[in-house]
């Protein structure tokens, strides 16, 4: 869980490093504190279990935890309560189990409130899994961040022609990689077709993901996209039985980002397929 962690979020530890470096060295009285996210302790703890304690107004807070709303008529226990009590107008939690790959992407959400987006806006894009088990607490149309978004009429055109493809031949996956494979002549789109690739690797068709996952990369010019798309490659190769290949493409990108939090996430993914069955 703590390379998960380490990994999903390195995007987020790069934003907000130094909020991150405030938080550590927060003592009891500080009112200083605009943004918190951690995970996996079961109730509020360090300076959120001091009642004294005081976020900066406008703080926004989120903790990891299977429980951390299950109740917020609480000062003390768990943590959605603890946060709401200490003073943070925006605050993410789970009523109960959410599993780890179904929580909220924090690295998505901090994006989205940089980018503008409201609070509510925020949180419904970085939850992948809705009517689960996450609550957000707090203004919906809270927006801490002026926007800096142009929004033209034809975005995310790439990955409405997938989710229409999707509702129209789910289940028929040859109809599917068909029209997928016809759509994305005329569309050329890297989202459409990652999304193709994570929809087949989901359903354990792991060639076909293979394809999509090779396509999208010679369409994606971002060094961002590009790397995530090559661990959703290497991902792959390792579900399908060639974990050589796998490793050897993990480990020439691990060398690309040597002496990076990337390089050091890059290097707990290479572990994790090593000692996987």
């Amino acid at each position: 869980m703590i390379e998960y962690i380490r990994f999903k979020y390195l995007i987020l530890i790069l934003i907000i490093f130094p909020v991150i470096i405030k938080w550590c060295l927060v003592i009891d009285d500080t009112d200083d504190v605009i943004l918190y996210f951690g995970w996996y302790a079961a109730n509020a703890q360090g300076p959120f279990a001091n009642t004294k304690f005081k976020f900066k107004r406008g703080a926004i807070a989120a903790h990891i935890h299977s429980y951390s709303a299950s109740t917020l008529r609480t000062t003390l226990k768990h943590w959605s309560g603890p946060l709401v009590a200490r003073g943070a107008c925006a605050v993410l939690g789970n009523v109960y189990e959410p599993l780890l790959q179904m929580t909220t992407y924090l690295d998505i959400f901090n994006a989205r409130l940089l980018a503008g987006f409201t609070f509510a806006e925020s949180a419904w894009i970085a939850t992948p899994v809705l009517s689960w088990m996450q609550v957000m607490i707090g203004d919906p149309l809270y927006q801490p961040f002026k926007s800096n978004v142009k929004i033209s009429k034809d975005i995310d055109y790439g990955y409405k022609a997938f989710k229409m493809s999707v509702l129209s031949w789910a289940e028929d996956g040859d109809k599917l990689k068909k029209q997928l494979g016809l759509v994305s002549k005329d569309i050329k789109d890297g989202s459409m077709l990652e999304s193709a690739g994570l929809h087949f690797m989901a359903n354990k068709d792991y060639a076909s993901a293979i394809d999509f996952f090779t396509k999208a990369l010679k369409l994606y010019g971002d060094s961002t996209d590009l790397l995530r798309v090559k661990i959703h490659l290497a991902y792959s190769l390792s579900y399908q039985g060639n974990k050589r290949e796998s490793l050897r493409m993990l480990d020439k990108l691990s060398k690309e980002y040597d002496d990076s939090i990337k390089g050091d996430a890059l290097s707990l993914i290479i572990k994790n397929i090593k000692i996987a069955k």
